[in-house]
């Protein structure tokens, strides 16, 4: 990403087309500037996958609703076209949250969420603000990983 204020888009491309990437980017692109770029992950047999990044300051500056914001509305629109092109045995894409402590890097927590459903992923995006500080006041290793279960009440670490 070039701009440090702004927040990176990928997905596979098996799964989202660059057009349905783009207009969920300019959606997203009300709250900060979103940067869209191709998301390489092996063949088909991988996981369908959707890769927000972004740094800290910027997480925080968009504050604890992200379920409310533009970003909410972009990746709802990314679920909402998949649920319709790929049918009911479509895969669940796995939502992932890079956030890094810097803008150019420092300590990284990455924060998955597994859904299709646009309203799991909104669940998840309101303690998704909470669960990142929590982390990273907790945790000094350069990677972790935070795990969205809906069923196990929420976010908690990833297990190893």
């Amino acid at each position: 990403m070039t701009d440090p204020q702004a927040m990176g888009l990928a997905a596979t491309p098996y799964g989202f087309t660059p057009d349905e990437l783009a207009d969920a980017a300019r959606v997203m692109s009300g709250t900060h500037p979103v940067e869209v770029r191709p998301l390489q992950r092996g063949g088909s047999g991988w996981d369908v996958e959707i890769l927000l990044q972004g740094s800290y300051v910027v997480l925080m500056a968009l504050g604890p609703n992200l379920a409310a914001s533009a970003i909410w509305d972009g990746l709802k629109l990314l679920l909402v076209n998949f649920r319709r092109t790929h049918g009911p045995s479509r895969p669940e894409p796995l939502v992932t949250f890079k956030i890094n402590e810097a803008g150019d890097g420092g300590r990284s927590v990455e924060a998955f969420v597994r859904t299709d459903d646009p309203e799991v992923l909104r669940r998840a995006m309101n303690g998704l603000t909470d669960a990142i500080s929590a982390t990273f006041d907790r945790s000094e290793e350069e990677w972790s990983y935070v795990v969205y279960e809906e069923d196990n009440g929420g976010w908690s670490p990833a297990e190893e």
